[in-house]
């Protein structure tokens, strides 16, 4: 509610979408809340006899995992997005830690099949249920394909909202897992979306007007934070890209600082060491960008 409805210019962009082929995708903050609610409702019309609990997003920077991620926070649903690229260990580590009842994937079927299917066996849990965003119909029994344009497509869209408690749990981050078993990090409801507003306004300076490009895959705190929750929750634009690395092409990320008019640029310390190294060879100065 406070990062859709809430917002008072419906008509505004909430999100400019940048796939893998450099293709730009608008919503406005009224089709991304249509788009929410539709996708809400389809969860609980197709699982209605399964209960939720702890759903995993196995997705990059995208508008099908920005949907996936505000649908579950308007079901009171916790949540945890992994990456795409994890491996079948990976995943069955944080699907047992969890005890998820939903998955969420955007992989397609060789994808799902190295990956996911694995750890789903090894899960072996009656109750799992799949929604796949992937281009590609997998094959796999208990599986919901379906695509934005599905669910755009779709009559519905009215939903009521499931208000919770401020200290229920939002979603759950996981460290890497490099030092052993990964770490789930729960964030509550009301405490998270305190700071992410607040350092959205006082560290980065964010208003209604702002147009703001945080280069960081869904996975991180950073992807929750400064490109979904925290920019939708003071009514500012996020531009979210399905993969951040396309930004070390340099005349894209010019034109596309240009063409969307981007007034924040949040950069990981990766990209921005890579830019710089790009830069000593090219004699282009990265300050330049900003």
């Amino acid at each position: 509610f406070n990062c859709l409805e809430n917002n008072a210019n419906q008509n505004k962009i909430a999100i400019h979408y940048i796939d893998k082929d450099y293709i730009v995708s608008s919503y406005s903050y009224k089709e991304l809340s249509i788009l929410v609610n539709k996708f809400t409702l389809l969860i609980k019309k197709n699982l209605k006899k399964n209960k939720f609990s702890n759903v995993i997003i196995h997705s990059s920077s995208s508008i099908e995992s920005a949907v996936s991620m505000l649908a579950c926070a308007k079901l009171g649903i916790p949540h945890t997005v992994i990456f795409e690229n994890l491996s079948s260990d990976s995943i069955f580590l944080r699907m047992e830690l969890l005890k998820s009842t939903l998955i969420i994937t955007r992989a397609d079927q060789k994808q799902f099949n190295r990956d996911l299917l694995p750890a789903i066996k090894r899960y072996n849990n009656s109750n799992l249920k799949i929604i796949s965003f992937s281009n590609y119909k997998i094959k796999y029994p208990k599986i919901l394909n379906v695509s934005i344009e599905d669910i755009n497509g779709m009559d519905f869209y009215n939903s009521s909202y499931n208000f919770v408690n401020s200290n229920h749990t939002l979603f759950t981050l996981f460290t890497s897992g490099s030092t052993g078993i990964p770490k789930g990090i729960m964030h509550s409801s009301g405490g998270y979306l305190l700071y992410s507003k607040y350092t959205c306004i006082k560290q980065f300076g964010m208003n209604t007007k702002s147009i703001v490009l945080t280069a960081s895959d869904a996975g991180w705190i950073n992807g929750h934070t400064y490109a979904l929750y925290g920019p939708l929750s003071i009514g500012s634009t996020t531009v979210l890209i399905e993969k951040p690395f396309i930004l070390l092409n340099q005349k894209f990320l010019k034109k596309i600082i240009k063409d969307l008019n981007i007034s924040i640029l949040y950069l990981p310390v990766t990209l921005i060491r890579m830019l710089k190294s790009i830069s000593r060879k090219t004699k282009i100065k990265v300050g330049s960008l900003k």
